[in-house]
């Protein structure tokens, strides 16, 4: 495939839908492999593809796990093997506050945090904020996040002294 806006895209995936290739075990990327970037949305990955995955974005630098790319379960143990990715998309995952708090540790770097159309409400802000992992953050996107007037006053008044950008429409302020 082709980079398209400075996404980095496996070759083993045409017209973003996951087909792996008979003569290999995984059409995802070895551990082995320096992959710096990773977009997968709208894919059924197996079980198997899981694994690999999970053990190929400890070093990524741009990943995206957008619209539903995965389910809860294999979205969280993604995260948990996640290093700390400059730019990180996760729009449209459908994650609550929970994966909130298992993602927050996981953004010392992150410049870029796309979280659109998540319903991460004010509780999901609320853990972001409080654990300094919004603190490098450059650009955000928390459109449709089902935030109200309380993240938009958390917001205001956090010290987030690096944000350049910030995206909220779609919520219900």
């Amino acid at each position: 495939g082709a980079a398209q806006g400075g996404a980095h895209f496996l070759p083993a995936l045409e017209h973003r839908r996951m087909k792996p290739h008979p003569e290999r075990e995984s059409s995802l990327p070895s551990r082995d492999q320096s992959l710096r970037g990773l977009e997968l949305q709208r894919v059924s990955l197996s079980a198997e593809d899981l694994v690999t995955l999970s053990g190929a974005v400890e070093k990524l630098e741009d990943l995206t796990l957008a619209n539903r790319a995965l389910d809860a379960r294999g979205l969280r143990a993604v995260v948990e093997r996640l290093g700390s990715p400059l730019h990180l998309d996760l729009s449209g995952s459908e994650q609550g506050p929970d994966l909130m708090n298992a993602l927050a540790s996981r953004l010392g770097r992150t410049r870029t945090l796309w979280l659109y159309r998540n319903p991460i409400g004010d509780e999901g802000l609320r853990w972001l904020l409080s654990s300094g992992a919004l603190d490098h953050v450059e650009d955000l996107g928390l459109g449709d996040c089902e935030l109200t007037d309380v993240s938009l006053r958390a917001l205001a008044e956090a010290s987030l002294p690096n944000l350049r950008g910030l995206w909220l429409g779609g919520n219900r302020h």
